[in-house]
């Protein structure tokens, strides 16, 4: 006889968080980036990016910002009910001295 108490149904997919400036940014210029740089990883690629974004001015900035804002609110319709919720942390054992 199977336990009712560990059968799992469907598991729910949980809702992706929403696309913020920087991630279309990113996503935009990743292939850019690369093709300069083939021999980077994907980390070093983000960090060359992220450099990039904090030099951008506020102008183009916004562009992605508005961006952003739009995708948000196809988000909001898409998903009514999300909240973001941060995963709790951890709190990480004291090594014991040996």
């Amino acid at each position: 006889a199977s336990n009712p108490a560990k059968t799992k149904g469907p598991k729910l997919k949980k809702a992706p968080r929403p696309t913020n400036a920087f991630i279309i940014f990113r996503r935009e210029n990743h292939g850019r980036i690369f093709q300069q740089n083939p021999h980077l990883s994907n980390n070093d690629v983000s960090k060359a990016l992220g450099k990039e974004w904090k030099e951008l001015p506020e102008h183009k900035k916004d562009i992605y910002r508005e961006k952003a804002k739009n995708l948000q609110l196809e988000y909001q319709h898409k998903y009514p009910d999300y909240r973001f919720t941060p995963p709790a942390h951890r709190q990480k054992r004291a090594k014991t001295p040996k």
